[in-house]
């Protein structure tokens, strides 16, 4: 078997996935007692985001779009290409994130439990009546959809995911969701 020549560029893509992947593998040893992956990296200490931002600052392959995730998802420290729209979404999570009514008020409509066991309430603050409620995982995959709440997310895995809700009045509502 002869040597892989790599470009520059793959070398350095080589290099952040090994970072980034060591890191991943740090976090399920720190955490071997039980605690579900998707939780860990929302506890992570001052040097294991840097070595993140490291990652995702780099911009080169999927190592630094992931750390990007994760430091958007679980710190609000959110790079502009965080989200790349036409490659790592779904149609219809895609039509959300693109609509020109999606709400930047999180008051008008009360979401709760979050972090969530059995069941999601969605319930509107003000006159209009919610019309459609879909849950999609990270990668942006319907998992369930509702035309009422609650929601039952029982049978989902734990985990993070994104709440789309359209009301009566055309408003779309994009919540972040935690299932325990």
């Amino acid at each position: 078997v002869g040597a892989k020549n790599h470009s520059p560029l793959q070398d350095d893509e080589i290099v952040n996935y090994a970072r980034f992947h060591a890191l991943k593998v740090s976090l399920r040893a720190e955490h071997a007692n039980g605690v579900v992956a998707n939780a860990v990296w929302g506890k992570l200490s001052d040097s294991q985001i840097a070595e993140l931002q490291e990652i995702a600052g780099r911009n080169t392959g999927r190592a630094s779009e992931m750390a990007k995730g994760v430091l958007c998802f679980f710190y609000e420290i959110c790079y502009e290409d965080e989200i790349d729209i036409e490659h790592d979404t779904t149609a219809a999570l895609k039509s959300a994130l693109q609509t020109t009514n999606l709400s930047q008020t999180k008051s008008e409509l009360h979401v709760y439990p979050n972090p969530a066991d059995d069941q999601l309430f969605v319930e509107s603050a003000g006159n209009a009546t919610i019309v459609s409620i879909t849950l999609f995982d990270i990668q942006g995959r319907k998992i369930v959809s509702n035309k009422v709440s609650p929601l039952s997310i029982c049978v989902i895995p734990s985990g993070v995911y994104f709440l789309h809700v359209i009301d009566s009045t055309g408003v779309q509502y994009l919540h972040k969701i935690i299932k325990q």
